[in-house]
C-alpha cells in the first residue's frame, strides 16, 4: 500500500517511483483491486497526491475523473501547489465553514451576554447624575 501522508508533507523523491506516469497507473490499479475507489483514515477520504507533470499529460477529463473520486493534490517538485475537487466536496466544505464561523459567532455572543451586565436607561442615567 502507498504511504499515507499529510497535505503538506514531502514524499520524496521515491514516492512517485521511476516514472510518474506508469505509477500512477499501478497505484491506481492497486486501488480498485482493493475494493476501495479511496483510501479512509479516521472517516476522512485522504486526498491523491500527484504531480502536476502527470496532470498535465493525463489532461483534465483524467484529473476531473480523480477529482470526483476524491480530492486532488497536484504537486511541483513534492510540494502542494493547487488543489482540485468536485464541487459537491466544496459545497459541503463551504457549508461546513459556515455552520462553524456561525457557532463561533453564537458562542462568543453567549460569553460576552453572560459576562455583561445590562441596565435600563433610566438606571444609568440616575448613576450618572449621582456621579456629579
Amino acid at each position: 500500500m502507498w504511504p499515507q501522508r499529510s497535505l503538506g508533507e514531502d514524499p520524496g523523491p521515491d514516492y512517485w517511483g521511476a516514472s510518474a506516469v506508469s505509477s500512477t497507473v499501478e497505484h491506481e490499479n492497486k486501488v480498485r483491486t482493493s475494493g476501495a475507489l479511496s483510501a479512509r483514515v479516521g472517516g476522512m477520504t485522504t486526498p491523491l497526491r500527484m504531480p502536476a507533470t502527470v496532470a498535465t499529460k493525463k489532461g483534465a477529463g483524467f484529473l476531473a475523473e480523480k477529482a470526483a473520486e476524491r480530492t486532488v493534490v497536484l504537486t511541483n517538485h513534492g510540494k502542494p501547489t493547487a488543489i482540485v475537487m468536485s464541487p459537491e466536496h466544496f459545497d459541503e466544505l463551504e457549508r461546513s465553514l459556515r455552520h462553524a464561523a456561525d457557532r463561533l459567532v453564537q458562542g462568543v455572543t453567549d460569553l460576552v451576554a453572560e459576562r455583561s451586565e445590562f441596565s435600563r436607561v433610566d438606571e444609568v442615567r440616575e448613576r450618572l447624575h449621582a456621579r456629579r
